[in-house]
């Protein structure tokens, strides 16, 4: 029983305005009158809105912020449930009322900036539909998200001038067949197979159930009988087709609702056609059926003629031209009157040649001659006068409504006639077309069970009592009208219906020509589309089963029921996986098909991607209806039963990737061979080095020795020990049993704690150490140093030089019975003769590089340039000199702030900070000026003498 969610909410949309650069400005939360037209396939979906010039904002009348923001090619993010999709403004219009005063916006599906994107040329041939959309997609910022595999294993030629980027990618899915989806979100373009759009969520439309109004259309007049097919350069299906003809016929439209018994008995007769004509028509039909597997036998056997007859006629061609080297040379020697005997043996062994491969080609055209004559008959016996009668044939005439197709990506006659059967099926049923207008109920609480069952190219049955309308169609456009509450389906049977027409129609016998089911593979792409095979009959089956097993069951809202486990994400519907019982199943297309599934017995897919397959004991079988392996790849290898490697028109050994590699027994390639004696041989051009590896001398690396023989220089002996001669390596590592490093030729470093034993002499022009412990060394050079500065130096004489000093830490120096050096006997610096005499100076006083330390200090004079700092007190004797022989100020700074400054020009200035007391001044000079100077303090028992 459904229990309503009275927590849940009431899905409106929302609207929010951006930048190009995807950057929102800000929500339209005011906007009003919005509707959303979405439709599936070719046309983009469509946005609209208004929104005031003037809010209410804070209880005053203010102009809306967000009008001055809404610009062309501007976007729009709209918000509505699980659905996201950008828009870009496309055109806005200022609208003035008595009413109010708003901007009306028209947005398109940002898809549309494809249209700015143009491609002035584009040539290509044979492309599957993932690498046409990528490089149509190549120089925007869209890419492929998913391709159908059938599109995959389909290729396609394609020739555009000047088209925009949107419309090339709508003919490249036109020509596959398939249906664009478009996800605005992240950009990206997917091609689906129609029919694996959409899926049976149960909802239903009629009487009493959401319809407000309905349109049905029924246009039999586009229910197409006969169509004409044409692919590239005005090629036909007729070779390919068991009639002979270049159209594909089909009446059923007007047989229904026509019904035998077997023993012929009329059931139910045509509304439209005589009862003798369905019968005619019928027994066609099954006469078709019974010659098909002839006519793909005659067929078949042709083709392999042919492919023979080019050989062969490729062959006869090489013949001719050897035959024509051949008189070349004849003539010339004939010129000069050269022996010719052997030319003229040449010349008759040749024509022998071309003459035995002519009847070669003589015998295989035969044999196409009679299949093409058998093919004829066959064709004679199916043809319409063999089947109807004139009076038939003038009824049928009246039914005959024809059409015609025409692809230019196509050139194989085979995959136009494949590509016209899917067509046709499309376009030979009378199209229905309903629009109706339903009640959004998505804005009902209490429809909320049927709220995830509105979903673009999802089933829906429209009940229709009136219209005598009860089929199940698909919703192929959703107008919302959000301002009335009210929602315009357009629903259509142009990708299925089930009606009770339709049901007929499946049950008959396909008609005239769309029996002829061409079983072959397109021979461009061995076998890429063949599904005749048992194991594709065991994939099928699977895949069938899996989905029986995982669509059944209700109540898909929830995530775990007794549907199983569903992981899916409410924003991508069309991904996501099922787990029920014992499979574990993948689908992309809403679970309409589920490809790819994990079972007990294996894996399923469509398509494995992947770089590496690895497998213990692994199979790869292929087998016919009757069961015999048709192609199998296991532990022995692969084989082809009883069929043929064939590359159609041949191919040249440039055309093959890494045919440069090919090998064959005996023969030289760049001094290379392969033999079944010495194995694999390699010998330089200079003939200087042999290489030789087979299974009896292993791998042996020589040299020449100059007169025909060979030396091993790197070779395995019996016992596996490896022995080479003139070895020369980088970055060698010799490790020990231990797997210990001895050697390592990369860091630099031999690990001598390794050795036990080092035995020889060690000559070295240089060893740098860390610390060496020896119980003796002979020294024979000249000289024991560390660097410039400091070493020990003999002389050929046994005298030893030191440069540096010799620091004692603790202990003496015993010179034994060797009489100390008297003082003039030591050369160079050396201490004054009474140094020991005066140890006081010594002890006292500190000089260093920089300072002289001494209680005392008695001199002379002391010169400096810089300054002279006394700590404490100065005495002078007698005078103290400023500069003396300048002219220049000079002054005696007190403590940094009062001064006496002698100008130098014979004037003494005195500064101080508060007063300057004088006693006793005798001013001998001119004059004393106090001008502008306050005199402080002044005591009157002083008295000034001026004059």
């Amino acid at each position: 029983m459904f229990e309503l969610d009275l927590s849940k909410e009431i899905v409106k949309p929302r609207l929010y305005l951006a930048k190009p650069s995807r950057e929102i400005i800000g929500e339209l939360n005011e906007s009003y009158n919005i509707k959303l037209k979405l439709r599936l396939g070719g046309t983009l979906n469509e946005l609209s809105f208004e929104v005031p010039f003037d809010l209410i904002i804070n209880q005053e009348l203010k102009r809306n912020p967000n009008i001055d923001n809404i610009l062309d090619r501007f976007l729009v993010k709209l918000e509505f449930g699980n659905h996201i999709e950008w828009f870009i403004i496309k055109s806005s219009q200022n609208i003035m009322s008595e009413e109010s005063d708003s901007k009306k916006v028209v947005c398109l599906s940002q898809v549309y900036q494809l249209t700015d994107k143009t491609i002035r040329k584009y040539e290509a041939e044979a492309k599957n539909a993932t690498e046409a959309l990528t490089e149509a997609l190549n120089e925007t910022v869209w890419n492929v998200n998913y391709v159908d595999s059938e599109y995959n294993i389909t290729r396609r030629d394609f020739d555009v001038n000047s088209v925009t980027v949107l419309q090339f990618i709508f003919d490249i899915a036109n020509s596959f067949g398939g249906l664009l989806m478009f996800d605005t979100e992240n950009k990206t373009v997917s091609l689906y197979n129609p029919d694996n759009i959409g899926t049976d969520k149960g909802l239903m439309v009629g009487y009493n159930q959401y319809l407000i109004n309905a349109e049905h259309e029924n246009k039999t007049e586009e229910a197409i009988t006969q169509l004409d097919v044409y692919g590239k350069n005005n090629i036909s299906i007729a070779d390919v087709n068991i009639t002979g003809e270049n159209f594909l016929t089909d009446f059923s439209n007007f047989l229904f609702p026509f019904e035998r018994d077997d023993q012929g008995n009329v059931l139910k007769s045509s509304k439209y056609m005589s009862d003798t004509l369905c019968h005619s028509i019928l027994d066609f039909n099954e006469k078709l059926q019974s010659k098909q597997p002839i006519f793909n036998n005659l067929l078949s056997q042709k083709e392999s003629q042919q492919y023979l007859l080019e050989i062969k006629q490729t062959e006869l061609t090489t013949l001719n031209n050897q035959l024509e080297d051949i008189l070349i040379l004849l003539d010339s020697a004939q010129a000069n009157e050269e022996d010719v005997t052997q030319l003229l043996i040449d010349k008759g062994n040749k024509q022998a040649e071309i003459n035995s491969k002519q009847g070669e080609i003589d015998i295989v055209q035969g044999e196409i001659n009679i299949l093409d004559s058998q093919i004829a008959d066959l064709r004679s016996e199916l043809s319409i006068e063999s089947n109807f009668t004139s009076q038939q044939i003038q009824e049928l005439d009246n039914f005959i409504i024809k059409r015609e197709i025409v692809n230019e990506n196509i050139e194989d006659p085979k995959e136009l006639l494949k590509f016209a059967e899917e067509e046709f099926d499309k376009v030979k049923i009378s199209p229905i077309l309903i629009k109706c207008g339903v009640v959004n109920f998505l804005e009902c609480l209490s429809e909320q069970r049927n709220w995830d069952r509105l979903v673009l190219g999802d089933k829906l049955r429209c009940n229709i009592e009136k219209f005598n309308l009860d089929a199940m169609t698909k919703i192929i456009g959703m107008d919302f009208d959000f301002e009335t509450g009210k929602i315009d389906l357009e629903i259509s049977n142009v990708e299925e219906i089930k009606n009770k027409k339709q049901k007929f129609i499946e049950k008959l016998n396909k008609s005239i020509n769309t029996s002829t089911k061409v079983n072959y593979n397109i021979s461009k792409w061995n076998g890429a589309a063949s599904t005749a095979s048992e194991i594709n009959q065991i994939i099928n089956s699977k895949f069938n089963a899996n989905k029986t097993m995982i669509v059944a069951g209700q109540n898909e809202n929830y995530s775990l029921n007794e549907r199983g486990l569903t992981l899916k994400s409410p924003t991508d519907p069309m991904n996501f996986l099922r787990g029920l019982h014992n499979v574990l199943a993948f689908t992309n297309d809403g679970g309409n098909t589920y490809k790819t599934a994990l079972t007990p017995q294996g894996t399923v897919a469509e398509n494995v991607f992947g770089t590496l397959l690895c497998g213990v004991n692994l199979k790869i079988d292929a087998s016919d209806n009757e069961g015999n392996k048709t192609f199998s790849v296991d532990n022995t290898g692969v084989k082809i039963n009883g069929l043929a490697l064939t590359i159609e028109n041949g191919l040249d050994t440039s055309q093959i990737n890494g045919s440069d590699t090919f090998v064959l027994q005996d023969t030289l390639y760049n001094g290379i061979k392969i033999d079944t004696i010495d194995g694999l041989t390699v010998i330089r051009s200079d003939n200087k080095t042999r290489t030789i590896a087979n299974a009896t001398d292993g791998i042996k690396i020589q040299q020449t020795d100059g007169i025909g023989g060979w030396i091993d220089k790197l070779y395995a002996d019996t016992n596996g020990s490896l022995t080479a001669e003139d070895l020369k390596t980088k970055r060698l590592i010799i490790n020990d049993t231990n797997d210990n490093v001895l050697i390592d030729a990369d860091t630099k470093k031999i690990d001598f704690s390794k050795f036990t034993t080092i035995v020889g002499d060690l000559t070295a022009d240089n060893i740098d150490v860390g610390t060496i412990n020896v119980d003796e060394i002979t020294y024979q050079g000249k000289s024991l140093g560390n660097g410039a500065n400091s070493y020990i130096q003999w002389d050929a004489n046994g005298n030893a030089t030191i440069k540096g000093n010799i620091i004692m830490d603790d202990g003496s120096i015993s010179w034994a019975d060797i009489t100390a050096p008297s003082y003039s006997q030591i050369t160079g610096s050396k201490p004054p003769t009474d140094a020991e005499a005066n140890p006081s100076y010594i002890k006292s006083t500190k000089i260093t590089a920089t300072t002289i330390e001494s209680p005392t200090i008695t001199g002379g004079s002391i010169t400096s340039n810089t300054n002279i700092n006394v700590g404490t007190d100065l005495r002078v004797g007698k005078h103290i000199y400023l500069d003396e022989g300048s002219n220049e100020p000079k002054s005696i700074v007190l403590a940094g702030q009062e001064s006496i400054l002698f100008d130098g020009s014979g004037n003494l200035q005195v500064d101080a900070r508060t007063s300057v007391a004088i006693q006793g001044v005798i001013f001998g000079g001119t004059f004393v000026d106090f001008k502008n100077r306050d005199i402080l303090n002044f005591n009157a028992n002083v008295t000034a003498v001026f004059g």
